[in-house]
């Protein structure tokens, strides 16, 4: 009861005024990175976004976590709050898995994507062998083609792809510890060195490495639970 309390805490502060940024609708399209990406890397947030160019960025959280744990009333008024911010916007353009599927669902007369269909491969030359790594709420083929597609008109070459739950889901590391070692262990004993586009897949995973890492050479670290809200902070100035 204690964790599932700490669990609802941590996703209404995730909510707050303070850790939102959102710029007034110059442009069609906006970016919205997620709570993972903004609380790893202000900087790759930065960076993907003078890339991107003529958008506006949105650094809210998109509510999974309430959904996870079933609590409907707080994940309505978030879905509220993302309509409120987003509505206006033809393009949505994500970075995290999960705000993908979310923002599908909230926003059917808008185009969602992932950001890198927003990223020309051409400017990134990357060379190397990986296992691709899809994670948990990207099932469908032509969803999982897509990044594959892009990964490989970048220069790498994928040597197999795989998709294990690294433990992340339902908020299992938050709520219940035990499952959640017993799934990561079941993932990293199968998998080496994974690339994956789930920030807490990279967390999770060892030896992984997140694709928006090797396109624009920023690598990320494991941080401090303090230096994450910190960093939430900082992206939404």
């Amino acid at each position: 009861m204690t964790r599932k309390i700490a669990a609802k805490i941590f996703q209404k502060t995730a909510q707050s005024n303070l850790l939102i940024k959102k710029e007034k609708t110059e442009f069609n399209t906006v970016f919205f990175p997620g709570c993972a990406l903004s609380s790893t890397s202000p900087e790759l947030v930065r960076k993907i976004t003078d890339y991107l160019g003529d958008v506006n960025l949105f650094t809210g959280c998109c509510g999974n976590p309430a959904i996870q744990m079933k609590d409907l009333k707080s994940a309505k008024k978030i879905e509220n709050k993302l309509v409120k911010h987003l509505g206006d916007y033809k393009r949505i353009l994500v970075a995290c898995p999960n705000c993908y599927q979310v923002t599908k669902r909230n926003f059917p007369n808008s185009e969602v994507a992932f950001v890198y269909e927003a990223l020309n491969p051409k400017d990134f030359k990357l060379e190397g062998n990986y296992f691709m790594h899809h994670p948990c709420p990207i099932r469908d083929k032509e969803t999982k083609n897509k990044i594959e597609r892009f990964v490989v008109e970048c220069g790498l070459n994928i040597l197999d792809s795989k998709s294990y739950c690294c433990g992340a889901k339902n908020m299992m590391k938050m709520l219940d510890p035990e499952k959640f070692k017993k799934v990561n262990d079941h993932a990293n004993d199968r998998l080496a060195n994974p690339l994956t586009y789930c920030f807490e897949c990279k967390e999770n995973l060892k030896g992984s490495t997140h694709l928006l890492e090797l396109l624009f050479h920023e690598k990320t670290s494991e941080i401090s639970f303090f230096t994450r809200w910190a960093n939430r902070f900082k992206v939404s100035r």
